[in-house]
């Protein structure tokens, strides 16, 4: 996130993928335990079937707040201020020499 800017979808269409991919990933889950009998988490074949329907539930919810925090943080990273002009100033390392040496020209002098 740090290093790349990640352009993301629409919050609705992005949170739908990310639901779709959770519950894909939850029937996959039942699917093994289905056909092999063993549940790929050993702490689903300790609770109850309505306790399954939570915790996946519960789950897919915190998917869901992690991709907004993640698609927040990527815009308080990359995004630039709103306020009014555009910045299109670059660092260029020239302009920062020439601010060097009018500060030791300016502390020279004293």
């Amino acid at each position: 996130m740090r290093t790349t800017h990640h352009r993301y979808p629409g919050r609705s269409c992005g949170l739908a993928a990310v639901c779709c991919f959770g519950v894909g990933y939850i029937l996959w889950t039942c699917w093994v335990h289905q056909v092999t009998g063993v549940w790929v988490y050993p702490v689903l074949e300790r609770i109850t079937p309505l306790a399954r329907v939570v915790f996946f539930s519960a789950m897919t919810a915190v998917i869901c707040v992690f991709y907004t925090l993640g698609e927040i943080l990527n815009s308080y990273i990359w995004d630039q201020p709103h306020t009014g002009r555009q910045h299109t100033h670059r660092f260029h390392p020239s302009s920062a020499c020439k601010q060097v040496t009018v500060i030791r020209t300016s502390v020279g002098r004293s």
